[in-house]
């Protein structure tokens, strides 16, 4: 048996070796990010290669700042540095950066989003 945090069901599970979970497709392979599985946001997979774990690098930022009582400069440091440049093989986990880009509007250049850095709605 080997444990995993399951983001579909937003708990840790146990599977069988050599299985893969039930519900999410990763398997005893797919790399987390210790001390941040709140920031587990999906599962990304590319063409012909095995399913990996997808982070919001927003909220990697965020719980650097809430739980190791980091600035926003100093997250943003240590996560480009410690997280964002690490490479551990083909299963090292997808960083996402815009995932809070929505509403495009019709017939105009300005969109909104939620700006992590600001912490608010925005037009762009």
């Amino acid at each position: 048996m080997w444990k995993h945090y399951c983001n579909v069901e937003k708990t840790e599970m146990e599977v069988g070796d050599g299985e893969e979970c039930n519900w999410c497709g990763l398997d005893a392979e797919a790399i987390t990010i210790d001390g941040f599985d709140d920031a587990i946001i999906g599962i990304g997979e590319q063409y012909g290669k095995k399913p990996l774990h997808v982070y919001s690098y927003s909220v990697i930022c965020k719980i650097l700042r809430e739980r190791d009582g980091m600035t926003w400069e100093e997250a943003e440091d240590y996560a480009q540095f410690n997280i964002l440049n690490v490479w551990v093989g083909e299963r090292t986990p997808m960083i996402l950066y815009n995932e809070y880009w929505y509403d495009w509007k019709d017939n105009t250049d300005m969109w909104r989003h939620m700006c992590p850095v600001e912490e608010t709605e925005m037009e762009v």
